[in-house]
C-alpha cells in the first residue's frame, strides 16, 4: 500500500514538473532517450513540427506499432553532469535512493533472516524442485524468456541506425502487420494438419457459444486502433508524457490480468511491477528538457491508447491460454484481422486507399526500404519478436512480460555503456538499472506460478 501512494505521489510530482516547464507558452526542442541502455540513450532533437517516437522498453510486447518505427539517426550523447539536471530530476534522484535503499534492504533481511518461506527460493540452488528462477519451470520457457529480452534490446538497437531514407512508418508498420500472419500462417501448416474449423466452432468454457475466430478479433482489432490512434498522439505530445502514460498501462494490466483470471497478485508482485514502473519512468525522465503542456486531444488519444493496449495484451493471453484452437491459428488470425482494421483506418485517416499504393505498395517506398538495410532488419526483428511474445503470454504471462522489461533496461545499458558506448552512465540512468535489478529480485522471492512442461491447457497442438 505505501508503495501505491508513493507512485501516485511520484506521478502527480511529474505532471506538475511537465507543466511548469513550458517555455514563453509554446513547445520547443526536447531531448529524447530512444531506446537507449539505463537511461543514457540517444538524444534526439524535437521541434513542434519533428515528433519523434519513442518505443518503451517494457513496451514492445506484441506491439509493432508506427512509433516503433518512426526512427532517427543515432547522435552520440554527451555526458550529463548532475548540475546539468533539473530541480524535478534531482528530486527524482532522491526518491529513487530511497526506494532502492528500501528495496535492498528487504532482500538482503530477508534472505538473511529467512523470516519468510516466500523467499527461500533466493537461497536454494538451481536445479533444485523448489527453485524455479522467475517461476519459469522448462528450458522452453527459460529459452522464450531470453528470447523476449533479447529481440527487445536487439530492435532498440537497430532502431537508432534505422531511417536514413525517410521510409514511411506507416509501410513498416503494415509489412509488419503482413509479415506476422503470414509466419504464424507458415508455422500453422508446419506444425498441425491444416483445419480451420476451429475458427467458426463454438469456443466453450467461459466463451459459450461465440466461434473462436470472432474472439480474435477483439485483440486483433485494438492492436489495430492502437497503432492507428499513434499518428495523434505522437504528433501532439511531447516524449517525456507520452511515456509516462504508456508505461502507466503496467498498472492497469495488473489489475485487468487479476479479473481476467481470477487470481490476486501479492503484496511481492505488486511491488515488484511498480518498481519496474519506477525504473521506466526514470529512464525517460533522464533525458527531461524544455517541454510543453500536453494538449487536450493528443493526451485523451493516448490514454485510448493504453486501454486498447491493455485490451489486447490481458485478451490475447485469455485467448491463448484458455482458447481450443492451435496457439499457431489464433496467432494467424489475430494478425491477418488486425491487418484488415490497420488498412481500413489507415484508408479513412487519409481519405481513400490511393494513399496506400503511394505509401506502403508504391515504387519509391520499396526503394526507400530497399536503401534502408537497418529498417529492414528492424522490421523483421519486430516480425518474429510479435510470434516469440504470443508465446510468451501462452506460457508465462502479461505480470512476468512486464517484469521482463527489467532485463531489457539491464541489457541494453550494459551493452550501451560497456560495449557500444553510444551514451554515458548518468546518475539517474544508474538508478535506473539498480531499481530494475532489485525489481528482478523481489519478483523472483514469489512469482507467479507458469504451464508446467508438457501442459497444454486445452490449446491443441501447436
Amino acid at each position: 500500500m505505501a508503495l501505491f501512494l508513493i507512485f501516485f505521489l511520484l506521478f502527480a510530482t511529474s505532471t506538475s514538473a511537465l507543466t511548469t516547464a513550458s517555455v514563453d507558452g509554446s513547445r520547443t526542442s526536447a531531448v529524447a532517450n530512444i531506446e537507449g541502455g539505463g537511461g543514457g540513450g540517444a538524444r534526439t532533437s524535437l521541434g513542434s513540427e519533428t515528433r519523434t517516437s519513442l518505443g518503451s522498453a517494457v513496451q514492445s510486447t506484441l506491439f509493432s506499432s508506427l512509433h516503433d518505427l518512426r526512427l532517427p539517426q543515432h547522435v552520440p550523447a554527451s555526458p550529463k553532469s548532475f548540475g546539468s539536471y533539473s530541480q524535478f530530476q534531482v528530486g527524482l534522484l532522491g526518491l529513487n535512493t530511497i526506494f532502492l535503499v528500501a528495496a535492498i534492504w528487504w532482500l538482503f533481511s530477508n534472505r538473511l533472516a529467512s523470516r519468510s518461506p516466500e523467499v527461500t527460493r533466493l537461497v536454494l540452488p538451481l536445479g533444485t524442485q523448489e527453485a524455479n528462477p522467475l517461476g519459469l519451470r522448462s528450458v522452453f520457457q527459460g529459452g522464450i524468456f531470453c528470447a523476449y529480452v533479447g529481440l527487445s534490446c536487439l530492435h532498440m538497437f537497430l532502431q537508432h541506425r534505422a531511417g536514413s531514407t525517410g521510409y514511411s512508418p506507416v509501410a513498416g508498420t503494415v509489412l509488419i502487420y503482413l509479415g506476422k500472419a503470414l509466419v504464424a500462417l507458415g508455422m500453422f501448416f508446419r506444425n498441425s494438419d491444416g483445419d480451420f474449423s476451429s475458427l467458426w466452432r463454438p469456443a466453450g468454457g467461459r466463451f459459450g457459444a461465440t466461434p473462436g475466430g470472432l474472439l480474435c478479433l477483439v485483440p486483433g482489432t485494438c492492436l489495430a486502433l492502437y497503432d492507428t490512434f499513434s499518428f495523434i498522439s505522437l504528433a501532439g505530445l511531447d516524449p517525456v508524457s507520452y511515456q509516462i502514460i504508456m508505461h502507466a498501462r503496467m498498472v492497469f494490466i495488473g489489475l485487468t490480468w487479476q479479473v481476467a483470471f481470477r487470481k490476486t497478485l501479492t503484496p511481492i508482485q505488486w511491488s515488484a511491477l511498480l518498481l519496474v514502473l519506477i525504473a521506466s519512468l526514470t529512464k525517460a525522465v533522464d533525458q527531461l528538457s524544455e517541454i510543453g503542456v500536453p494538449a487536450v486531444g493528443p493526451l485523451r488519444t493516448a490514454l485510448l491508447q493504453c486501454v486498447f493496449a491493455v485490451v489486447a495484451n490481458v485478451t490475447s493471453e485469455l485467448l491463448l491460454k484458455e482458447l481450443n484452437m492451435p496457439t499457431d491459428l489464433i496467432n494467424t488470425a489475430q494478425y491477418f484481422q488486425g491487418l484488415i482494421v490497420l488498412l481500413c483506418g489507415l484508408c479513412i485517416s487519409h481519405g481513400s486507399p490511393q494513399a496506400l499504393g503511394t505509401q506502403v505498395f508504391g515504387a519509391e517506398a520499396w526503394q526507400r526500404l530497399y536503401g534502408d538495410p537497418w529498417m529492414a532488419s528492424s522490421i523483421a526483428c519486430l516480425i518474429v519478436f510479435g510470434i516469440v511474445t504470443a508465446y510468451f503470454l501462452r506460457e508465462l504471462s502479461n505480470v512476468l512480460k512486464e517484469i521482463a522489461g527489467s532485463g531489457v533496461i539491464v541489457v541494453t545499458a550494459m551493452v550501451d555503456w560497456g560495449v557500444l558506448g553510444l551514451s554515458t552512465c548518468t546518475p539517474l540512468g544508474a538508478e535506473a538499472v539498480g531499481l530494475a535489478v532489485v525489481a528482478l529480485g523481489i519478483y523472483n522471492a514469489k512469482p507467479l506460478e507458469t504451464r508446467k512442461e508438457g501442459e497444454k491447457a486445452a490449446q491443441g497442438k501447436s
